[in-house]
């Protein structure tokens, strides 16, 4: 909005200027109109008289000029610190060939950035922060001593910090303990669990023991209230029994049974309730999670020594289908190393597991 208020008013002033040059010389006017230096010379030519003096919008529009440029380097410092953080090395010497001034400011930056990164009022907090936890959370340990305790806002801003900086690893993902490996799929990232902790703080959400990472869009602002992603993660349960549960009735009645009075807001449409499907040889639901606010689809790959699986949780009541369809897509991606698939176990293997309405149940409770 300032640069319009400032452009139209540079334009007003301008035209001011040729109009008092027109009356004391229209070969000077034109030349003013179309070659703006030449009002310096008018400047002086006609300074001092009533009516052909410009020196008042001269100066105005000195004066405007150097408050638009200000204004537009202010926002061109905010943009590069904004967007520092997403330049790799070799990105950076391809704009130092074209723009070396550019290319240092980027450099500067992310010098910034790690400075303050590894500055010792940037503490390393261990507890998961909630929006409804108090203003000031326990007091992280530091080489043996009692910190104090950090300020709910101010931590809010390193993990933004943090957040900014973060980069989302594309191509095949070697998802450990579950020897498999996921090809990201087409516009998705995947964040290492290792890497989320300020992420998830800034979500209210935690990052268990058995999470491998999330799933992000590159499109999907990450410090976004309403962003979605997906996580994976691999529950070493042994090998799950799902023989006689591949009608989604049979299923639906056998978690029923076992869940009980307890609300696990599974979705029993039957384009969303549990199903089995032995085509891609995994499982898949959808529930509503956050008291009905949000839907979390999840897709379960049964494995030789346990279960991985994609849930996809989107806050929006109305998008099951997207959150479905993003959960079986990752699912898909995924390629389980040689003799750890599913049907790779011994018939006479003591690893079995629970059977799958158990094992949908307790996923849908934890």
């Amino acid at each position: 909005m300032i640069y319009i208020v400032l452009a139209v008013a540079l334009s007003v002033l301008y035209v001011w200027m040729v109009v008092r040059i027109w009356r004391g010389s229209a070969l000077l006017g034109i030349l003013s109109l179309f070659f703006s230096p030449v009002m310096v010379f008018a400047l002086f030519k006609n300074w001092g008289d009533p009516d052909t003096d410009i020196k008042v919008p001269f100066l105005l529009s000195l004066v405007l000029t150097g408050v638009f440029y200000f204004a537009f380097y202010r926002d061109l410092q905010a943009v590069v610190a904004e967007s520092a953080a997403y330049y790799r090395p070799e990105e950076i010497e391809q704009i130092r060939q074209e723009d070396p001034e550019f290319a240092a400011m980027i450099e500067a930056e992310q010098a910034k950035a790690q400075a303050w990164e590894e500055s010792e009022e940037v503490i390393k907090v261990t507890s998961v922060v909630t929006p409804e936890s108090p203003v000031e959370t326990p007091a992280p340990e530091v080489q043996g001593e009692k910190a104090e305790p950090v300020d709910l806002e101010v931590q809010r801003i390193r993990d933004l910090q943090a957040i900014r900086r973060m980069r989302a690893n594309r191509g095949p993902i070697e998802l450990g303990p579950a020897y498999a490996k996921l090809a990201t799929p087409s516009h998705f990232g995947f964040i290492g669990a290792k890497e989320l902790t300020s992420l998830a703080r800034v979500h209210g959400r935690e990052v268990g023991a058995n999470v491998l990472g999330w799933v992000v869009h590159e499109r999907v602002l990450m410090a976004d209230k309403q962003a979605w992603f997906g996580e994976v993660r691999f529950d070493q349960v042994g090998h799950l029994q799902v023989a006689g549960q591949g009608d989604s009735a049979a299923l639906m009645r056998a978690i029923n049974a076992i869940s009980g009075s307890d609300q696990l807001d599974l979705i029993t449409d039957p384009a969303y309730a549990p199903r089995w499907s032995a085509s891609d040889a995994m499982a898949l639901w959808v529930r509503r999670v956050e008291d009905g606010r949000a839907v979390e689809a999840v897709a379960a790959l049964p494995l030789r020594h346990g279960v991985l699986s994609y849930a996809v949780r989107i806050p929006a009541a109305s998008e099951a289908e997207l959150a479905m369809r993003t959960a079986r897509l990752m699912a898909r991606e995924s390629a389980v190393g040689e003799g750890w698939q599913y049907d790779d176990a011994p018939v006479d293997s003591p690893a079995k597991g629970p059977t799958l309405a158990e094992w949908i149940v307790s996923r849908s409770k934890g």
